[in-house]
């Protein structure tokens, strides 16, 4: 295998992160301003641009936003902490939606035939 070559991937893997920094920086200018302070806060910004992109594969944008906005909030401007928020809202919904009350679950249906419905 020629050496070059494999200098050329790495100039390739390089510009692609560069190019997907890029794109993630240019989103919303809230990205723009999280992406400097977890650069200012010692995170690599293209790791960070990086796992945006790929939190962007499995929630919606406004999930997305939504979760930036409450990092800035509370000046915890991490990575780990945005998908940790991300993460974590999935779990609370599907808490949200179970009853206190487990009985409430348990119908019981007595079928009855149609000409009583027709009275």
């Amino acid at each position: 295998m020629n050496p070059q070559h494999r200098s050329f991937a790495r100039i390739a893997l390089k510009t692609k992160a560069e190019r997907i920094y890029s794109v993630i920086k240019n989103l919303d200018p809230l990205i723009e301003h999280f992406l400097t302070l977890t650069e200012q806060a010692g995170d690599e910004p293209l790791r960070t641009a990086y796992g945006i992109f790929r939190l962007l594969s499995r929630h919606p944008r406004s999930v997305i936003l939504s979760a930036v906005r409450e990092t800035l909030r509370q000046a915890l401007p991490r990575f780990h902490f945005l998908q940790t928020l991300i993460s974590g809202s999935q779990s609370s919904v599907q808490e949200q939606v179970r009853p206190h009350h487990q009985e409430l679950l348990d119908i019981n249906y007595q079928p009855r035939s149609l000409e009583e419905y027709s009275a």
